[in-house]
């Protein structure tokens, strides 16, 4: 029994002597961890004290450009008075970017005015005055061929912006349009307005008469007037290997009740150099004003040329997919 007491006893000590060396361990670690998470927090704060004085530094330093570009005697810049030494004849004013890819370039200002050598042996001169004469809707096989025997009476030449329809019967008359030294137009298969039709269909109005104009004369035809010279954004897309052509002077010819003296008064008063004149060639009225339209112009010194040639005159690019007028 005592000895079972003794042991009791001593086993009770030991046991009270781990339980107190736990609890001093685990003091010990808690102050360690204590102390470890202060020096951690402490050591965080000094780097991101550092790391802010670092950045303020730099901050000032770039901002003192401000102060410096300041000119030394300046005080208020706004109230410096700015004089200008150009005269008004030497101002040039701001340049305003086109954003309207329909409308026509501008003539070159370095091109050179120098005379045209055609490939027909004709000599153009771009200082002496010239116009277009374009005639619409044909070949008709009344008024095209009379036409055309009156241009080369006075050596003139003109553009005949055919339509499919009718050129398609009558090849002949494609060449001895082309035969006259004259340029031949597209003016699309039917005379649909091309802004009513979808992409494919006035593509394809245009391309099929392309296609009867080379089968008829080898000649590609480049350039297009647009029916009732209609167009807009989606046409310009479409035809954006076209130039589309338009005019400047309107006689009115296809009006019931335009005489002759109507048409020659119209051109005669209208004309100026680089003039685009609309006709059509499939009206009898229009092909007995042709004479005295060309006589009239010739005699006033005006060269009668084609489209292509009106534009290469003026040094002017024919570009697709851009209204020219």
């Amino acid at each position: 029994m005592d000895k079972h007491n003794d042991y009791y006893d001593s086993y009770e000590r030991r046991s009270a002597y781990r339980y107190r060396q736990n609890k001093r361990r685990k003091r010990a670690r808690n102050q360690f961890i204590v102390i470890a998470t202060v020096c951690v927090i402490l050591a965080i704060a000094v780097i991101t004290g550092i790391c802010l004085a670092v950045a303020g530094s730099n901050s000032a330093s770039v901002a003192t450009p401000d102060t410096a570009a300041t000119p030394p005697n300046s005080t208020d810049l706004t109230t410096v008075p700015v004089t200008t030494t150009a005269s008004p004849t030497t101002t040039v004013a701001p340049t305003k970017p086109n954003t309207e890819p329909n409308e026509s370039p501008e003539v070159n200002p370095t091109s050179p005015l120098e005379p045209i050598v055609t490939a027909d042996g004709r000599t153009l001169d771009p200082n002496k005055p010239f116009l277009a004469l374009t005639f619409d809707d044909g070949p008709s096989t009344e008024y095209t061929e009379k036409v055309l025997k009156i241009l080369q009476k006075y050596n003139a030449r003109a553009t005949f912006f055919v339509v499919g329809s009718r050129a398609e019967n009558n090849p002949d008359i494609l060449k001895d349009i082309v035969n006259a030294g004259c340029q031949i137009g597209n003016h699309t298969m039917a005379h649909s307005d091309l802004t009513d039709q979808s992409s494919s269909a006035a593509l394809a109005a245009v391309e099929d008469v392309n296609d009867i104009i080379y089968d008829a004369t080898g000649v590609n035809c480049h350039i297009v007037r647009p029916p009732y010279g209609s167009f807009d954004d989606s046409v310009c897309s479409t035809l954006s290997a076209y130039p589309l052509i338009l005019w400047d002077v309107d006689t009115n010819d296809w009006r019931t009740g335009r005489t002759k003296s109507d048409i020659v008064d119209c051109v005669m008063d209208n004309a100026h150099t680089a003039a685009v004149v609309l006709m059509h060639d499939i009206h009898k009225v229009t092909m007995d004003s042709v004479e005295d339209i060309v006589k009239g112009l010739t005699e006033k010194g005006y060269q009668l040329v084609t489209i292509d040639e009106v534009y290469a005159l003026q040094g002017i690019e024919l570009l697709g997919g851009t209204v020219h007028n």
